[in-house]
């Protein structure tokens, strides 16, 4: 899970970063705790008080993953 603070309500196809750095993280817990994270949650909440929750299962979590390795990877190619 993560929460985050917003100036105003977020449309899902604006926060891609979001979902890639909770994979990131996911990813990291599963290799330190040997444990099998594949669900991520992003709760934002706006200076109004709206909230929102983003909820991402197993399939599109392997697809945040995978971004998320490839993004690593372009990373260590241009050092």
């Amino acid at each position: 899970m993560d929460f985050k603070q917003t100036n105003r309500p977020k449309k899902r196809e604006w926060i891609d970063d979001y979902f890639m750095q909770a994979a990131a993280y996911g990813m990291a817990h599963n290799e330190v705790f040997g444990t099998k994270i594949e669900h991520t949650a992003i709760f934002m909440c706006s200076r109004d008080l709206d909230w929102q929750l983003f909820e991402v299962g197993p399939e599109e979590f392997k697809v945040w993953e995978e971004k998320w390795a490839s993004k690593v990877a372009e990373f260590y190619n241009l050092s």
